[in-house]
């Protein structure tokens, strides 16, 4: 709770990167023990999250990044909870503010892996409408121009974007969706 709370409070650096491990360690999904006492610090490598802290912490970043959507928050938020994922997909469809480039490419990323499986499982996820946003975002953004970047930073946003964008549709269009 306490890294949460220096998150919160805007640090970064690894803080993101580890937090996210840290989640994922403690979800069903995780991987053998000797990965996470090789990418985390020793200190961090030994400490267990209990499944009600994990939902809590999902909850309180789900919060913050409804108000403000920062990629590196997005980030530590990937893994694909259901609650991340309505909330990323409520994201990208009623943003709280403009979105830049590189955390609209996060969201179709996240989404794009783990929507359409959401879905499947529960075809009403998601509200109708909500749904119709984030296919015509992504139908609009799928047309973005690769070649209209300024750096190279910018070319491989733009080159995501329009692949997550893509393959999104492809996804939801096999799943019935439009």
């Amino acid at each position: 709770m306490k890294m949460l709370k220096r998150l919160l409070d805007g640090e970064r650096g690894e803080l993101p990167e580890h937090m996210a491990y840290l989640l994922n360690k403690a979800s069903t999904l995780r991987d053998r023990d000797e990965f996470y006492r090789w990418v985390l610090p020793p200190d961090l490598a030994s400490l267990r999250i209990s499944p009600q802290t994990r939902s809590e912490i999902i909850a309180e970043l789900c919060s913050e990044v409804s108000r403000h959507p920062e990629e590196a928050l997005l980030e530590i938020l990937a893994e694909g909870d259901y609650v991340s994922v309505r909330t990323m997909a409520t994201i990208l469809a009623d943003p709280p503010r403009e979105l830049t480039l590189q955390e609209v490419c996060t969201l179709l990323r996240i989404l794009r892996a783990n929507l359409p499986a959401c879905l499947q499982d529960m075809p009403d996820f998601i509200p109708k409408a909500e749904l119709e946003s984030i296919i015509q975002t992504a139908e609009h953004l799928q047309n973005i121009v690769v070649e209209a970047a300024k750096t190279d930073e910018e070319k491989i946003y733009r080159n995501g974007t329009k692949m997550y964008a893509e393959d999104l549709i492809k996804s939801l269009a096999q799943l019935g969706f439009r």
